[in-house]
C-alpha cells in the first residue's frame, strides 16, 4: 500500500498535534478523573450548617445571590439571620444592609406598600449603603 509523502506528512503532523494536546491537558484529565464529591453542605441549606450559620458575610452573600435571581422566599430567612448576627457583632453598616434586604424580601413576598418600610433614611450608614448597593433606599425617588 502506497501513501503519498504529502498525506504521510499531514498524518504525522496531525498525530503530533494530538499528542501535544494530550500532553498539555494531562493535568486536567487527571484532576477530572480523581475528583471527589464536595463534602460541604449545599448552599441552599446554609441555616442548618453550623459554620455558615455563624458567619453573617456568607449568609448575606448567599441572600444577595438568591435575591438577584428573584428567589426572595429563600433569601428572606438568610437576611434575617445575617441581620441578627450583625447586630450581635455591632456592625451597623452591614446590619442596615441586611435589614434593607429583609424588608425588600418582605415587600416582594407579601406585597407590602413600599412607603411603610420603617427604615431611618437620615442615618449616615443608610446613606453610605444606599448610594452604592441599595437603590430602594436612595433619596432620588
Amino acid at each position: 500500500m502506497y501513501i503519498s509523502r504529502r498525506r504521510l506528512a499531514l498524518l504525522l503532523i496531525l498525530c503530533f498535534v494530538l499528542a501535544l494536546i494530550g500532553w498539555a491537558s494531562r493535568k486536567y484529565i487527571w484532576l477530572y478523573a480523581t475528583r471527589r464529591a464536595d463534602p460541604r453542605s449545599p448552599l441552599a441549606n446554609l441555616l442548618s450548617d453550623p459554620l455558615a450559620a455563624k458567619n453573617p458575610e456568607i449568609l448575606l452573600a448567599e441572600a444577595n445571590r438568591l435575591a438577584w435571581v428573584f428567589n426572595w422566599l429563600k433569601a428572606e430567612p438568610l437576611y434575617v439571620r445575617a441581620e441578627e448576627l450583625f447586630v450581635e457583632r455591632g456592625n451597623t453598616r452591614n446590619e442596615v444592609y441586611a435589614r434593607a434586604g429583609r424588608i425588600r424580601a418582605d415587600v416582594e413576598i407579601r406585597r407590602l406598600p413600599i412607603d411603610d418600610l420603617g427604615v431611618e433614611k437620615d442615618s449616615a450608614h443608610v446613606h453610605a449603603v444606599s448610594s452604592r448597593r441599595c437603590p430602594m433606599l436612595s433619596q432620588d425617588r
